[in-house]
């Protein structure tokens, strides 16, 4: 990859993150209730979402640079089950339905573990 299009991923990562946060703090202060799991739920299905739109379109609607800003950093950045849910289908499109339900389970079941076994790790 050239140094163009990692400045390119960089960039949409550091927009995605940034505007993670501020979506979770905008969450956080004008609503009148605690939006937590809700506020990450609704930035997964948004990344998810542009994912889809960026990814899913003919590469002549999206240059190779705009599908990897979009795509990869900002998408990646803002959510990383933007990219999860975009795997899992390109796998069920491809007939590998055994391998597409292996991933969704292993993902959520090994994400689980491992968010547990870090948060147990931290607190020892």
């Amino acid at each position: 990859m050239t140094w163009k299009l990692t400045a390119l991923v960089g960039l949409g990562g550091a927009l995605g993150a940034i505007s993670r946060a501020w979506a979770h703090q905008l969450c956080k202060t004008y609503l009148p209730w605690d939006c937590s799991p809700w506020d990450f739920l609704a930035i997964n299905v948004l990344g998810s979402f542009a994912i889809g739109v960026v990814l899913g379109w003919q590469s002549d609607h999206f240059s190779p640079e705009v599908r990897l800003f979009i795509g990869t950093g900002f998408c990646g950045a803002f959510t990383t089950f933007s990219t999860f849910s975009h795997q899992t289908l390109e796998l069920f499109a491809k007939g590998k339905t055994s391998v597409a339900l292996a991933n969704i389970a292993a993902s959520i079941l090994l994400c689980l573990a491992g968010t547990w076994a870090g948060i147990h790790l931290v607190h020892r």
